[in-house]
This record gives structure tokens, sequence and C-alpha cells, in this order.
């Protein structure tokens, strides 16, 4: 199996933790032992072998793509990071890693994004095998059974059965919360945003709906001059899998989160009660919170709700 890894996140969600310098797929996390790129990888290495999982991210974003690779004690090929000069949405990403992998029209592909959160690889890896005969005739999307009414997630309605998943009946937005709330009534999943498919069945719709991204790539040239014939771009969702009618969803009932706020991560990574050190300076600042300066200068608020401390 080919493998596209989508990492060309620029640090615009969870911020200040996340920055453009240092984006939410990049950062370590002690609870998973390194980055969420790096659980992604890993995860790939699960269902392709190095020289087959290709990377595509911000062109600034290269080297540290291999820095994190190769702290990972795996080396990956130059041609397997692909550099975008600019962000043009998922389709161009997804196309300029399945035509870059050179594969065969055959070839099954699957592709999972850089920055989120599963909490069962080994189930994960399951179900994608599992999908495979089914991703050979459709474009594969799976959807997470939700567990509460999300309203930072888009929707997949699922229609009639169809191999181990179901026909797509309707995508929908992110909803309100009594949206969110009928949709998980009416058994909508969570849209994750992870796709597989056979290469000539992608392309064949990528040529039917966005002929203007396909003949961008058919014409050749470097991602760069590539790109500049994009325009604005698209995503899969919108460009494709909207329109087409070989989409299926696959169900997934697995731990997973997209990362995308604090309340997500809290909700994987519960808050540690912090404890100042001796020598630290507590200053208490109100009838329910403290102020603590550390010996290094940095500043905490505990107990604190609504407040902002800029320092």
């Amino acid at each position: 199996m080919i493998t596209i890894i989508l990492a060309g996140g620029e640090g615009k969600r969870l911020q200040p933790l996340s920055s453009p310098e240092n984006p939410k797929q990049f950062i370590r996390f002690d609870r998973f032992g390194g980055s969420l790129f790096q659980c992604a990888y890993e995860r790939a290495l699960m269902v392709s072998e190095a020289e087959d999982i290709y990377i595509v991210t911000n062109e600034r974003y290269i080297t540290k793509v291999e820095d994190q690779i190769n702290s990972l004690g795996v080396s990956a090929g130059k041609s397997n990071i692909l550099g975008e000069p600019a962000a043009r949405n998922t389709l161009p990403a997804i196309m300029a890693g399945v035509m870059q992998s050179g594969v065969q029209n055959g070839d099954i592909i699957a592709v999972l994004p850089a920055d989120h959160y599963i909490g069962d690889n080994d189930a994960f890896m399951g179900i994608l095998h599992e999908s495979k005969r089914l991703a050979s005739e459709s474009l594969v999307t799976f959807g997470i059974r939700p567990l509460y009414a999300e309203t930072g997630y888009g929707y997949i309605q699922p229609g009639e059965p169809h191999g181990n998943g179901y026909s797509v009946r309707s995508f929908r937005e992110k909803p309100d919360e009594k949206t969110a709330v009928e949709y998980i009534g009416c058994g909508y999943l969570w849209n994750a945003g992870i796709f597989m498919f056979k290469r000539a069945v992608f392309l064949d719709e990528v040529k039917r709906f966005e002929t203007d991204i396909y003949n961008a790539f058919s014409q050749g040239g470097g991602l760069f001059e590539i790109f500049g014939r994009i325009g604005n771009g698209i995503s899969i969702d919108r460009g494709i899998l909207e329109k087409s009618s070989k989409v299926a969803v696959v169900p997934m009932d697995i731990e997973w989160s997209d990362l995308g706020s604090f309340d997500s991560i809290y909700k994987i990574m519960p808050a540690v009660p912090f404890v100042p050190d001796e020598g630290d300076s507590v200053v208490r600042a109100g009838d329910s919170y403290e102020l603590i300066r550390k010996k290094d200068g940095s500043l905490y608020l505990r107990g604190a709700k609504g407040i902002v401390l800029i320092n």
C-alpha cells in the first residue's frame, strides 16, 4: 500500500502553543513520545514501506520533516518529501502525492492527516486492510461514530450498505450544537479526513470534476510551476467527494480526535495539577487563584478561569 501524509498545517490552530515556525503537527507531546507527525509516520509504517510513504508539507518545513523522521531511526528519500510552494488545500496536496508516487493505476493509496490522534493503531490498521476491496472501486472516506455533539467537525450522512461501509448520502459542514445533536440521532458520522482509493479511480474523478487541477499536473513541471497554474485550490471534500457517485464511508469505533482545540487536547490529556517548586514566588492574586513566578522568570496562573495572562 502507498501512504500519503498531509503535513501542510501552518500553525493557525492551538496558538500560541502552535505557531507558523512550529505548527501543531511538529509539536512534541510527552503523552505520545513524540510529535503527532511522528505518530502518523509510525502509523504509516504499519501498512507501507518507508519508500512507499510520501509526505506533502509546506516547503519551509522540509528540514523539520527530515529531522523528525531521522529521529525515528528511519531514512526518507528526498523524493518522498514534497514541499508545497503555497497552500492550495487538500486536493492539490493529495494529487501531488499521487503523481509523485509513480504507482500503477491498480495500486491502493491511503491518505492520512499528520496532526490527528488515534487511540488504537492496531484497530485502525485492521479497518484499513478490511477496506482495500471497497477502495478498489470507490473513493473511501472514514467516519468516526460520534461520542457527543461536536460542533468543530464536519459530518457524513451514510446511505445504503456498500461492502464493509456505506454509500454517502451527504457531507455536512460544521454544525451548531442543536444541529449536531440532530445529526447524531440520525446516525451521522464525524468526518475524519482519512481517505483510501485506487489510483485510477481517484485520477478519473479528478479529471471529471476538477479538470483544471488535473491538467495543471498533467502538463508537468515542478510543484512551483504546477501550483502556479492551480490558483486558489480546493479541498478533496468539495472538489471531488461531494460531487462523485463513487464515494463510500467506512464507520470506525476508535478513539480519535483532530486535536484542533485546547478542549480536545484536555479530553485526551487531562491537565496535571501544577505544584510550585521551592524558590518560586507565589502571590495570592484573588479569592480563587494565585500568580506564580518561576525561578526562570515564567509566569503561571493557578485556579483562574476566563483570564488571559500576558507576560
